[in-house]
């Protein structure tokens, strides 16, 4: 980062701090809550982790079996999409792996391998998306929490939530 950019962005912190955050009441809050907000917050990070984990693990398996050329993001966001979205992307983008060279021809799954890759497919999806639905939760339940200590209200929550 040259000096110039650390100055914006320094400046641009100064001046949002300034314009902004200095007007955002701070509560002090009892031990108990903001042990309760560390901990979830440990938790939703701890998820992520777990989360980030599982989609390589998952986009290695791809790279070990086939050449991908082109990782899109519906390869990487596999879990969003069902199993022929998935293949369809995947035929779009794959190449056998050969120990010579590439040939043009794309990947086509034969029916076992598709019931294959199917069943580990959905075990990454369903796991997955047990993951976002939890780091979901959690980040509602401190939006909730925050909301009621401030006594916002909901159409002030409804506004907040816009952005």
């Amino acid at each position: 980062m040259s000096q110039k950019s650390i100055y914006y962005t320094t400046e641009t912190a100064r001046v949002m701090d300034d314009c902004f955050l200095s007007k955002i009441p701070l509560l002090n809050l009892q031990k108990k809550e903001q042990n309760y907000f560390a901990n979830k917050v440990k938790e939703i990070l701890e998820l992520g982790k777990e989360q980030n984990k599982l989609q390589n693990k998952f986009i290695n398996r791809i790279n070990t079996n086939f050449k991908i050329l082109k990782f899109g993001k519906k390869l990487k966001n596999f879990y969003l999409y069902n199993f022929v979205d998935f293949l369809i992307e995947l035929e779009k983008v794959a190449y056998p792996i050969k120990k010579s060279s590439i040939n043009n021809k794309k990947i086509k799954l034969t029916i076992r391998q598709q019931d294959e890759w199917e069943d580990y497919f959905l075990y990454y999806k369903d796991n997955l998306q047990k993951i976002v639905k939890d780091i979901e939760s959690k980040k509602n339940n401190i939006n909730n929490k925050i909301y009621k200590i401030y006594g916002l209200t909901k159409s002030e929550i409804e506004l907040i939530e816009k952005f």
